[in-house]
């Protein structure tokens, strides 16, 4: 069901423990704000839960959750700020209530971060991943664990010279076996997205070698699922996409920052 009073809602991540026991999460819109928005499937009927919202928000979105309980999920996403920058989102579903985890960012004060996927292997080891936005306005990929008490950054490597490198999903078996997929783009005489695949053993975050459809190259505005997602946050200080032209350098010629919304900010088509 669709909260009372919102005007547009969706579910953008989905976890089932059993057939009848699934929780899935998104955001809706009621007007200028958009909020967390979480449903429950008990094998009959899908219900509607209530989910809290970072304080001083204005706009909630959740990407993705996995359960390993009925009492155990996590959630993680990203939340906006009147300044318009944007900060990691974790919530956890203890069976009664979802309550906000304390989630770092390591971007600089004034850019923006956000966490698209997250798998627990445990009630107590969950791993999230993102992307966040450095001093200079790069994207990079972004990775954090869950102990039981905390989240914590893990350190994660980006493909050289790429300008946007994010991590979308992730699946872990164990606390030490993660793999997390996404894109990286980097400059050149066109822009060039690529495949990008990190794999977690326990200690270490390294890049593995993933097959690319050889120069394809992408239109100047963001015309995929992964890159509409991707350039929705962008320095608060900068109103404009600071996503390159093709045979740019980043920082080089901008798009506009079209009208945000709860679909573009969720990386559905316009």
């Amino acid at each position: 069901p669709s909260p009372a009073g919102a005007l547009t809602s969706q579910l953008n991540g989905v976890s089932c423990i059993s057939p009848d026991a699934c929780t899935a999460v998104g955001s809706a819109s009621a007007g200028a704000r958009t909020q967390a928005l979480a449903e429950s499937w008990n094998g009959t009927a899908w219900t509607s839960q209530a989910i809290p919202n970072p304080e001083g928000a204005i706009g909630t979105y959740l990407f993705a959750v996995s359960c390993t309980a009925k009492d155990a999920c996590t959630a993680a996403g990203d939340a906006e700020q009147s300044s318009g920058v944007y900060s990691p989102v974790a919530e956890r579903w203890n069976g009664t209530t979802w309550t906000i985890q304390a989630t770092p960012t390591p971007s600089p004060a004034g850019q923006s971060s956000g966490l698209f996927g997250v798998s627990c292997a445990s009630p107590a080891a969950c791993t999230a991943t993102g992307g966040y936005t450095d001093s200079a306005g790069d994207i990079l990929t972004l990775a954090e664990a869950w102990n039981g008490t905390q989240w914590t950054v893990q350190t994660t490597p980006s493909p050289a010279k790429a300008f946007t490198s994010v991590l979308y999903g992730v699946s872990c078996t164990s606390p030490a076996n993660c793999t997390a997929a996404g894109f990286s783009e980097g400059t050149g005489t066109v822009s060039v997205s690529a495949p990008l695949a990190e794999a977690w053993n326990g200690m270490a975050w390294a890049i593995q070698a993933t097959p690319g459809f050889p120069g394809a190259a992408l239109p100047p505005f963001p015309a995929s699922r992964a890159r509409h997602r991707a350039v929705a946050w962008r320095s608060a200080t900068t109103p404009m996409l600071r996503w390159p032209s093709p045979g740019t350098a980043p920082g080089g010629p901008s798009t506009p920052r079209p009208a945000r919304t709860a679909r573009s900010r969720s990386g559905a088509y316009g």
